[in-house]
């Protein structure tokens, strides 16, 4: 999802649109499941994560969902070339 949403394109194919709908939907499945145990929202999401390059999940997952918000070809209309 993170790459989707920082590449300058749009999306404008099905794969990556379904790709990305798909882990927003695992997202709604997971956060009350991590909401209910502190201990386990603390472990998985605001530490470092040797398994995904030494990065904190929480930053890179608010930064990928605050950048489709304004996604071309996602959530607003594509752009015309040219703008």
């Amino acid at each position: 999802m993170h790459e989707h949403a920082v590449s300058p394109k749009s999306l404008s194919d099905e794969s990556s649109t379904a790709q990305v709908r798909g882990a927003i939907h695992i997202l709604t499945r997971v956060f009350p499941l991590l909401f209910e145990d502190k201990d386990l929202l603390l472990r998985a999401m605001w530490r470092e994560q040797a398994f995904f390059n030494n990065q904190i999940n929480a930053l890179l997952m608010m930064e990928a969902i605050s950048l489709l918000l304004f996604k071309p070809g996602f959530t607003i209309g594509e752009i015309p070339d040219g703008l």
